[in-house]
């Protein structure tokens, strides 16, 4: 018997049968005990986007809402700071190159010293220097390198969330 089970955004399961036996002398990859399946519900998460780019906000956001989050998107940091006022975001995602003499860290940093408490932030860039990388540990941001997979998103959102969540009910 073959199978194959797919749903869009959540990924795919293949499954078949073979002659006893046969897979005998192969070893499996034990299955990480932590890891959570992509079922997790961000629908009440609302997460600030900001980048200089408008196609890479209009991807976000088409991506965000079909996974049923609310998101604001904006262009520069003066933007994000208007939109904060308005509403609070539970999560922020920042580019780290804005265009601008003030890199996305440093936005993050601002963005997040307005706000008690700081939601957690998340830096996408295409930079992979170890420098930057030093530097997003020590704010405790996490860092996704372009182009993001729209899995590892989501799972970065997730865990995210969660912390987010801690921290609103502390």
């Amino acid at each position: 018997r073959r199978g194959v089970l797919s749903q869009r955004g959540m990924g795919c399961c293949f499954w078949g049968r073979g002659p006893r036996g046969a897979g005998r002398g192969v070893r499996r990859a034990p299955r990480p005990l932590d890891r959570e399946p992509l079922t997790t519900d961000l629908s009440p998460l609302h997460v600030l986007c900001l980048d200089n780019e408008p196609a890479i906000l209009e991807g976000m956001a088409a991506l965000l809402t079909r996974w049923g989050m609310s998101c604001d998107l904006a262009a520069s940091l003066d933007e994000a700071r208007q939109l904060i006022a308005q509403r609070r975001p539970d999560l922020i995602i920042a580019d780290f190159h804005l265009g601008t003499l003030q890199d996305g860290m440093d936005a993050l940093a601002e963005l997040q010293a307005s706000l008690t408490p700081p939601p957690p932030a998340a830096l996408l860039t295409a930079d992979r220097s170890p420098e930057l990388k030093q530097r997003a540990r020590l704010r405790h941001y996490a860092l996704l390198h372009k182009p993001v997979k729209p899995a590892a998103l989501r799972a970065l959102l997730s865990a995210m969330g969660k912390l987010a969540a801690t921290k609103s009910s502390a």
